[in-house]
């Protein structure tokens, strides 16, 4: 799914070494074969290609997933959206050749905008099955690392495992703690620009997940500027200005994910209030003029803080 992985186990009787990396690799092979859009043969290889007002069964995993994403959906009213598979493959950050992808502004992003909204994308649980409108193509490549994440630590907790450390691609979560008694520290990623005086922000990750989310790393760049992965699919929307990063502090890394780019994509004035309101522990690093970086953190992210 375009990104690196790391794990660190706490050796223990009930699990040797290579039966840990079998494991790992197991659990993150599983997410990979059922959601990553570049699979054609994946859960979401067999949705894009469906014919239209049909009704498609994928496997328990990517239906919870995609289920939750959905009801992040609606807490954003959009912004945030697992539909949004066609029109960031157009722009070029899917599984079709980058050296076809069109501009944000091109009647063919409109028509990829066009087979997006998650509100025309019903589920049923009773058989696992998710409606295709026609032309739909879901993206949740925003959640499914977070859900890879927790499957490998659950797994090895399952196997006897009790101090863990997993990370994909900067959405990180720990269990127990290091050999020493210290806690897993994770360095929360200062933006690319800023210089040797930012301050280091450093989470002990123990019994908890961490995501952050930005555009600094995968973009474009255009004749009119930079355009980075994480679009807004709403038409006539933008980014919110001056945004760089947002980190979420959660119990699950799948909802670390996802919320971090939820809020990424609604900016520190909207994302902290939704926070506030979902008792998110959120950490967002904004722009300003002056080429200066300001942070800005929900409620319950200051519980953390010392």
């Amino acid at each position: 799914m375009g990104t690196h992985w790391r794990a660190k186990v706490v050796e223990c009787s009930a699990l040797s070494r290579h039966e840990a990396e079998v494991l790992i690799h197991d659990a993150l092979g599983t997410v990979v074969r059922l959601m990553s859009p570049w699979e054609r043969d994946s859960d979401l290889g067999r949705y894009r290609i469906a014919r239209a007002n049909t009704w498609v069964r994928v496997c328990d995993a990517t239906f919870t997933v995609l289920r939750r994403a959905l009801e992040v959906a609606a807490l954003t009213h959009g912004a945030y959206d697992p539909t949004i598979g066609r029109l960031t493959d157009a722009l070029g950050f899917g599984p079709s050749d980058p050296a076809y992808a069109v501009l944000p502004e091109s009647d063919a992003a409109e028509r990829a905008r066009s087979c997006t909204g998650y509100l025309r994308v019903q589920i049923d649980p009773a058989l696992s099955a998710v409606y295709q409108p026609g032309g739909f193509e879901i993206d949740l490549c925003s959640i499914a690392k977070g859900y890879a994440v927790d499957l490998a630590i659950d797994r090895l907790a399952a196997a006897g495992v009790d101090n863990s450390f997993v990370e994909i691609g900067g959405e990180a979560r720990g269990v127990g703690c290091k050999p020493d008694g210290q806690p897993w520290w994770c360095q929360i990623e200062p933006p690319a620009q800023a210089g040797a005086g930012y301050p280091v922000t450093v989470a002990a990750v123990c019994g908890i997940a961490l995501a952050t989310s930005g555009n600094a790393l995968r973009k474009r760049l255009l004749p009119t500027g930079e355009l980075g992965h994480i679009v807004n699919p709403l038409p006539g929307s933008v980014l919110p200005e001056g945004i760089e990063s947002v980190t979420v502090l959660a119990a699950s890394c799948m909802e670390a994910d996802a919320f971090a780019t939820a809020l990424y994509l609604l900016g520190p004035e909207e994302g902290i209030r939704l926070a506030d309101s979902l008792d998110l522990a959120a950490l967002f690093v904004v722009r300003l003029p002056d080429g200066g970086y300001r942070e800005r953190w929900s409620r319950r992210f200051s519980d953390y803080l010392t």
